[in-house]
């Protein structure tokens, strides 16, 4: 059995990559599946441990968060009222969009160096004139 983390990591592309190719209500279930995935990670879920705590089978959490289940509105607010979510906050947008990166400054010759590796930038890593 893989944990949660394990079978987000192993995707090969996240969500937020191809939320644009998808239209309609395929939109609304990636949102949903990425913000379950966010909380998950959050709470340090597992199938086995949902199942558990907030009951159904290890198989239908592991099918919806490989999205090899339909993820419906009806389903996500079953399970925000299961997880103690207020509603909708599945279908807001993405949640780890809110989280804030570190954005990259620009030093030198326009190399993005995160601020916090300034110190480890030397001139012969930058690229030829």
């Amino acid at each position: 059995m893989h944990s949660l983390h394990q079978t987000v990591n192993s995707m090969s592309t996240p969500p937020s990559v191809w939320l644009g190719a998808q239209s309609g209500m395929a939109v609304d279930a990636a949102i949903r599946l990425e913000n379950l995935r966010t909380i998950w990670r959050a709470r340090g879920l597992s199938p086995t441990i949902a199942a558990e705590r907030y009951g159904r089978r290890v198989s239908f959490w592991s099918d919806l968060l490989n999205g090899r289940k339909a993820f419906g509105e009806k389903l996500a607010r079953s399970i925000e009222e299961q997880l103690g979510l207020t509603p909708l906050t599945l279908d807001q947008a993405p949640l780890k969009s809110r989280v804030q990166e570190p954005q990259p400054t620009y030093v030198g010759r326009g190399l993005p160096e995160v601020a916090h590796d300034l110190n480890h930038f030397s001139p012969e890593h930058a690229p030829p004139d």
